[in-house]
């Protein structure tokens, strides 16, 4: 599998925010208006507006617009990329936990 390296850093950027991911969080249960995400990421609605845009642009999330309000959708590719991250953080979280109970054992034996 050939990676497409720029295109692979662009979106890695765009989910290397804390606020991103908390919006990525917030539309994993489905679609939410603008300020469904604004009051869920407890930030002003400029800062909210600025991070849905970039993921809109890096095709992470999709909008469509009913009247006045703007309602946001994850891609379900990124929900894929999503549920395999947390698998592979939890892995490793559970592997570095594993080496210190191991070194915890070891010294209380010596």
């Amino acid at each position: 599998m050939k990676i497409l390296i720029k295109q692979a850093l662009d979106v890695l950027k765009a989910l290397a925010d804390e606020s991103r991911l908390k919006i990525l969080e917030i539309l994993y249960d489905g679609e939410k208006s603008s300020k469904d995400i604004e009051d869920g990421l407890g930030k002003c609605q400029s800062t909210t507006s600025q991070h849905l845009k970039m993921l809109v642009e890096k095709q992470l999330v999709t909008s469509r617009q009913d009247g006045l309000k703007k309602y946001y959708t994850i891609k379900v590719e990124v929900v894929d990329f999503i549920a395999a991250l947390d698998l592979l953080v939890r892995q490793i979280n559970k592997h570095q936990s594993d080496i210190m109970a191991e070194h915890e054992i070891r010294d209380t034996l010596l």
